[in-house]
């Protein structure tokens, strides 16, 4: 799976469980966030989840792209 994520304003927190376990990055204006990995789809819905977090106030302007195909 690859995902890209950006916001205009804030500081946005992104959860998300990978093969090696739990993991989260922190998006903000000036860095935006890209990332590959690997993740196992939930077996009855056949989905995965992202969690999303501001820090510190509001966020806003939540924008990127989730690419995701099966081996």
């Amino acid at each position: 799976m690859k995902f890209a994520m950006q916001v205009t304003k804030g500081t946005l927190r992104v959860g998300y469980r990978d093969l090696d376990g739990d993991k989260q990055l922190i998006v903000t204006p000036a860095s935006p966030a890209s990332l590959e990995m690997r993740t196992r789809l939930h077996r009855e819905r056949r989905s995965f989840t992202l969690y999303f977090e501001p820090l510190g106030g509001h966020v806003e302007g939540l924008t990127g792209t989730v690419d995701y195909s099966t081996p």
